[in-house]
């Protein structure tokens, strides 16, 4: 009997299965410690048997046949479920002051706001008078207590223009006359010439009366009731 070839020898169609099998098993050990990415082995050209390759190259008979230890990648999974909530982290540290912010623009000019006068009280005695043109313009305030109804006459529209400071057509003044009769006496405010009287001239006993005058003219002056 002839010496047989020690080297093994495994013909198609199990020479695959072989082949992997030495992979897995003694020759497994090598591939990994050689840490290649894939396996190789010779395939005799005529009789198709196989050898696995562990390094250097084929014969000229052979022809070299490789496979990839990595297979290809398989198709992305479905995504997971939504992990539960984490706890709340700590509170952060208390910032910087932050800078001045920028001056605002100025706010538009408001109204002018209503012109009070000084007023200074007239205490007339208990009989018809004449209110004179200083007492008009500047005392602006007549108190009267009487016993039977009185008559006040307002000065001219000239003296009154005269004791008026800057006056022009439009400009007005003002002044109060109080009753303070505690019967039904009645006072009534009669016009001085070139002064017209408009609304009720009447001030009843225990009641008040205001009075706006209004310059029409350089010689002409209207009062109004306002109250």
């Amino acid at each position: 009997m002839s010496k047989q070839n020690s080297t093994r020898f495994v013909r198609t169609p199990l020479a695959i299965g072989v082949v992997i099998g030495a992979l897995l098993g003694s020759v497994g050990g090598v591939v990994a410690s050689t840490n290649l990415n894939s396996i190789a082995v010779c395939a005799n050209k005529t009789s198709g048997v196989m050898r696995y390759l562990a390094k250097g190259k084929c014969t000229g008979k052979e022809e070299k046949i490789s496979w990839s230890q990595t297979g290809a990648t398989g198709p992305a999974g479905p995504a997971g479920p939504a992990g539960a909530t984490g706890p709340a982290g700590a509170t952060g540290a208390k910032g910087d002051k932050g800078n001045t912010g920028v001056p605002g623009e100025a706010g538009a000019t408001g109204a002018t706001g209503a012109t009070f006068q000084n007023a200074t009280v007239v205490a007339l005695t208990d009989a018809a008078a004449t209110l004179t043109s200083s007492q008009i313009i500047s005392s602006r305030l007549f108190t009267i207590t009487n016993t039977a109804a009185r008559t006040l006459t307002t000065a001219t529209a000239a003296e009154i223009l005269t004791t008026m400071t800057g006056e022009s057509v439009g400009s007005t003044f003002e002044f109060i006359i109080i009753n303070a009769a505690a019967s039904t006496n009645a006072v009534t405010l009669a016009a001085g010439t070139s002064v017209t009287l408009s609304g009720s001239a009447t001030v009843s006993a225990g009641t008040s009366a205001t009075f706006m005058g209004r310059v029409d003219s350089t010689t002409a002056i209207t009062i109004y009731r306002t109250n």
